[in-house]
């Protein structure tokens, strides 16, 4: 497995949307887990309180920050 594009810093308005991108590359594609405070990130299609998505791509989505 390999890391194509790592995430990068970025400043975000409060209250506005923001995304983190990953791109990895390997047979099998390999899985992304995304990680807060050292726990990991629960999608709002898991959780609907949730203010987070985690895409298809491996992309995470925040509706809110």
């Amino acid at each position: 497995p390999e890391i194509i594009e790592h995430p990068e810093n970025q400043y975000v308005t409060v209250n506005k949307p923001a995304s983190l991108n990953c791109r990895t590359s390997g047979n099998p594609q390999p899985n992304v887990t995304w990680y807060k405070n050292g726990q990991p990130v629960i999608s709002s299609n898991e959780d609907s309180q949730s203010n987070t998505m985690i895409l298809p791509s491996g992309q995470l989505f925040f509706m809110k920050v």
